[in-house]
């Protein structure tokens, strides 16, 4: 019963992080910063160390990448 009560717990920490990082897509109209919020929704709601989110091109190839603690007033695309 643990077990399925910590899985549970997780599962709703996952949906309320998707839930928020979707009403920033709505919200937030500069792409830099909708990433560096998603990343910071990811740490505050999971309780994560740090998230990065990696950036592609139409080819797939690596272009960027956002850092969930950046350096103040700085975004790393």
């Amino acid at each position: 019963m643990q077990k399925i009560l910590k899985k549970q717990a997780h599962l709703n920490k996952v949906l309320k992080a998707v839930l928020n990082t979707n009403q920033l897509i709505g919200k937030e109209s500069d792409p830099a910063c909708l990433i560096q919020k998603a990343c910071e929704e990811l740490i505050g709601t999971m309780g994560y160390f740090n998230a990065w989110i990696g950036l592609l091109d139409e080819e797939g190839r690596h272009v960027g990448i956002v850092d969930g603690r950046p350096v103040k007033g700085q975004h790393s695309i």
